[in-house]
C-alpha cells in the first residue's frame, strides 16, 4: 500500500497540505483558486488544449484530497482506482487501470502547468479511456459525484 499523508489523503501535485472537501467546505482556498484560474488560462491561450481537460481532472483531484499516490510508482505499475495507490500487479477488484494508463497519468500529474501537459503524446483512444478512468475515479472517491453527461463530447471534441 502506498503512503499516505497524516490525515490519509494522497498527496500529489500543486495542492499538497490542502484538504478541502468537495462538499463546500466554506472559507477560502487560495491555492485551489489559484490552480483553477491558471487552468482556465491554459484552457484559453492554447489552440489544441487536447491533454488539459485531463490535467485539470488529475491536478484537482489532488486539491480535493482524493489524488492518487505517486510516491510507490514504478514502470509497469496498475492503478488502483480503489484504494488510489499505484500497485505493481493487477488488483483483484475490477477499479484499475493498466500499465500504459497509469503511466500517462503520472505524467500528467508530475506537470506543473497546463502547457507542460499539452506536451504529452497521447492518441485519442488513450484520451478518451483516460477520460473513463478519471470519471471512474472520482466516482469511487466523491460518491456524490454526478455522471459527466460532458464525457461524450469531451471524447469527440479531443480525438
Amino acid at each position: 500500500a502506498g503512503r499516505r499523508g497524516d490525515d490519509g489523503s494522497a498527496r500529489s501535485g500543486h495542492c499538497d497540505g490542502h484538504r478541502p472537501h468537495a462538499g463546500g467546505e466554506e472559507g477560502e482556498n487560495r491555492q485551489l483558486f489559484r490552480f483553477l484560474a491558471d487552468a482556465v488560462c491554459g484552457l484559453d491561450s492554447s489552440d489544441e488544449p487536447w491533454n488539459i481537460h485531463l490535467f485539470i481532472m488529475l491536478k484537482l483531484s489532488a486539491c480535493l484530497g482524493i489524488g492518487p499516490n505517486t510516491e510507490d510508482y514504478s514502470e509497469g505499475c496498475w492503478l488502483d482506482l480503489q484504494n488510489g495507490v499505484f500497485v505493481p500487479e493487477e488488483p483483484m477488484h475490477a477499479f484499475a487501470a493498466g500499465p500504459a494508463t497509469a503511466f500517462k497519468a503520472v505524467r500528467l500529474l508530475q506537470c506543473n502547468s497546463c502547457e507542460e501537459a499539452r506536451l504529452i503524446p497521447m492518441t485519442g483512444s488513450e484520451r478518451a479511456s483516460m477520460l473513463n478512468v478519471l470519471n471512474d475515479y472520482y466516482r469511487l472517491h466523491l460518491p456524490e459525484f454526478p455522471t459527466l453527461k460532458s464525457i461524450e463530447v469531451l471524447q469527440d471534441v479531443f480525438r
